[in-house]
């Protein structure tokens, strides 16, 4: 069967979250060929995707990876039952990667719906902001999720907090794990519905088709289906009364725009660690903010004039989401031991170092 190389790649590379680098249950390390469906599912995440490759079966990663390594537009797949392998033929090679010719995996335990609900149009953006504060202890359960319902996405950490409110409302009440979301955020999801410990989110998106008289049109596309689980326990927190109280009697400081510039030299090695770990620490003091970072490879330290006058106040923060945030909004609101940026959408509450 013919194949087109790079959509097979594209494809592939989209279902990635859902495998895993250990086989903790079997075949989750594997591409899944089955129904007209590929899939991976480690268990706590399942992508999947229509795609029909004349047959069914397992694969292990090495397929994908030569499959990057060749050069043809097109390659020839098919099976040699006999010695357990799927054929990748290239216009000069032949590759033989062993296929597991039994499904040990369905995702008929997931119950993917058939029937699916609007998303918001910011919902994306809620769960990339809200990620930023979400805990990586994974002792608490509660606080590595992000909690949705109604128009507000939240999460926190207990040093940080964050408050989405959306343009538009969910039906559903969940938590998402974080990890889950790390990967969610890029895939173009405008559909979601929930089933039994599970959420899933569904890709929708127009491409535009040139035909050979070079007319352009837009055709609607169905990409993958990203399921997660979802943690069953109450949330049972609501920030708005937070926020309010702690903030009765705060003091708005203007935060100089040229601060960008330093937060990204900064950044160089804050990333020596995970992305969403990484951070800088910031010092306001009169006259000036201070931009500090240190990693195994060295420290960047950089000042700038500030009109702020009064006692030092000092914080660490993810030096991305504060370039996000000093996008949207150059003041943040200081109380007695937390600061707040907030913007028309969202409110960010961190603790003082």
């Amino acid at each position: 069967m013919l194949v087109d190389r790079r959509e097979l790649l594209e494809v592939l590379s989209t279902l990635k979250p859902g495998m895993s680098n250990k086989d903790i249950i079997e075949q989750s390390d594997s591409f899944i060929f089955s129904e007209g469906l590929v899939y991976c599912y480690n268990d706590s995440i399942a992508v999947s995707r229509k795609f029909d490759v004349g047959f069914e079966g397992s694969v292990n990663e090495k397929f994908y990876e030569i499959l990057t390594k060749m050069t043809e537009d097109q390659v020839d797949l098919s099976i040699d039952e006999e010695d357990s392998k799927i054929i990748i033929k290239g216009k000069k090679s032949k590759t033989g990667i062993v296929l597991d010719s039994k499904v040990k995996i369905t995702l008929d335990e997931i119950r993917i719906p058939k029937k699916w609900k609007n998303l918001p149009d910011d919902f994306l953006e809620a769960m990339s902001t809200c990620s930023f504060s979400a805990s990586r202890n994974m002792t608490q359960p509660k606080l590595v999720c992000l909690h949705v319902k109604g128009s507000v996405v939240q999460s926190t950490d207990n040093y940080r907090l964050t408050r989405f409110v959306m343009d538009d409302s969910v039906e559903d009440e969940f938590l998402v794990p974080v990890t889950a979301v790390d990967h969610l955020v890029s895939y173009r999801v405008k559909k979601y519905n929930v089933s039994q410990g599970w959420v899933h989110f569904k890709e929708e998106y127009s491409e535009t088709v040139t035909d050979e008289d070079g007319n352009k049109t837009e055709v609607e596309k169905e990409g993958c289906i990203f399921s997660s689980r979802v943690y069953e326990g109450e949330y049972g927190m609501d920030f708005a009364e937070l926020i309010q109280k702690h903030f009765q009697n705060g003091v708005e400081v203007e935060i100089p725009k040229e601060i960008l510039a330093i937060i990204d030299r900064a950044s160089v090695f804050s990333k020596e660690h995970f992305t969403k770990d990484e951070t800088i620490n910031i010092a306001i003091d009169t006259g000036l903010v201070e931009i500090s970072s240190e990693g195994e490879k060295g420290y960047h330290k950089e000042r700038e004039r500030s009109k702020y006058r009064g006692d030092r106040i000092e914080f660490n923060m993810s030096p991305k989401f504060l370039t996000e945030i000093l996008e949207k909004t150059d003041n943040v609101m200081v109380g007695e031991n937390s600061l707040k940026f907030e913007t028309d959408k969202f409110v960010h509450l961190i603790n003082k170092a």
